[in-house]
């Protein structure tokens, strides 16, 4: 894909990136140059190179073949002269490829919901239970399950609702395994800009039980376990939605206060509809994805209700309860304040004030095993 600058004759520079190629045609790049401009198909002027030189070719002739390569700066004025050589031919190339476009749309829209239908009664799913909120769905309160404040905290939340409740520390290697994998996997995405170190070194960070998970492992956990999980940032009262755009059928919930992330779970009231619920939604949906969500975790007896960990997207009255659980941890100030906070590092006992030192000793010394010093007050 062609990499362009575009000028206009009001002096703006407009960085053109990722539209057209050589083989695109001269009315292709028209109609790129109209989104990015505002100026219209018919009132384009099109000049190239120094001094500049107009353009002049037929809407179907190709970029390379008009000199137009990669690099190039375009510069684009506004004219009443073209509208006269733009006639019935043009509209008529406009309309063969505007349903051209629509056709593609249409195809592409076709094959996603026959893949999704596909994929539900593969995994033997009843389709009217997944496609609308079950009235009857168990209510409960959310509940926030306490998990220890090592540097596994992310890790040791996620294996314990896709196991339905379950913790096992001799399992957790293979969680951060599951991150380092994915990562390598895709260095096009995981590349050094996001990760702030080359893919290599980040895979062999993430794997030391003394480095912390964040906002790319929650990414990656989404993408693995097909799993919308919604971060409740009890700092700012925001909930951060993790594959919302990939519109997975099931959802967790995790609250993060700044340092340290907790699993949240739903402990039910109305036990007897429970049963009911787990055969509807028929749990397999949530455990045969190469079998990485266990058999039980959708629920377990706790107390005298009953625990469940993984909840259908359709249940939207869920997301308003998180909601009131993350402003509720919010006023009552259950969070660390990364600005203010004092961390000492376990491997030269040096303490930081503050995430930016932190985050300074870590890049100057290597050091990631850290651990809040609190204060009693």
């Amino acid at each position: 894909m062609y990499n362009l600058k575009v000028k206009t004759n009001k002096c703006a520079t407009i960085p053109f990136q990722g539209q057209v190629n050589g083989e695109s045609n001269l009315f292709d790049l028209r109609l790129a140059l109209c989104a990015v401009t505002s100026i219209p198909v018919q009132k384009q002027k099109i000049l190239i190179g120094f001094p500049p030189k107009q353009v002049i070719g037929r809407d179907e002739d190709k970029l390379k073949s008009l000199g137009i390569k990669d690099g190039d700066v375009v510069i684009v004025e506004e004219t009443d002269s073209g509208i006269v050589r733009y006639t019935f031919d043009t509209t008529v190339t406009f309309i063969v490829c505007l349903l051209n476009i629509v056709s593609k749309v249409l195809l592409l829209l076709l094959l996603h919901i026959a893949g999704i239908k596909f994929l539900l009664q593969w995994k033997n799913v009843d389709l009217d239970s997944v496609a609308s909120p079950r009235s009857d769905f168990p209510r409960g309160s959310l509940l926030k399950k306490v998990v220890p404040s090592d540097n596994s905290c992310l890790f040791t939340s996620i294996y314990f609702l896709v196991n339905g409740g379950d913790v096992n520390e001799n399992n957790l290697q293979s969680m951060r395994e599951i991150v380092a994998q994915a990562i390598a996997q895709q260095p096009q995405i995981y590349n050094e800009a996001l990760l702030e170190k080359s893919n290599a070194e980040y895979c062999r960070w993430i794997l030391k039980d003394t480095s912390w998970g964040g906002a790319i492992e929650l990414s990656v956990f989404s993408d693995y376990y097909q799993t919308e999980i919604v971060a409740l940032d009890a700092k700012s009262g925001l909930m951060n939605r993790f594959g919302e755009d990939k519109r997975y059928i099931q959802r967790i919930f995790l609250l993060y206060d700044g340092i340290h992330y907790d699993p949240v779970y739903l402990e039910t009231y109305d036990v007897k509809h429970i049963m009911d619920h787990l055969k509807d939604l028929k749990c397999s949906l949530f455990y045969s994805l190469e079998k990485r969500i266990s058999r039980n975790c959708m629920s377990h007896n706790k107390g005298m209700g009953r625990c469940l960990y993984i909840f259908p997207s359709s249940e939207e009255w869920l997301l308003d309860q998180a909601y009131a659980l993350v402003q509720e941890a919010k006023s009552s100030g259950l969070y660390t304040d990364t600005n203010k906070f004092c961390l000492l590092c376990n491997e030269c006992c040096i303490t930081m004030h503050g995430e930016q030192e932190a985050v300074r000793h870590a890049k100057e010394t290597g050091h990631s095993n850290f651990a809040e010093v609190r204060r009693n007050v």
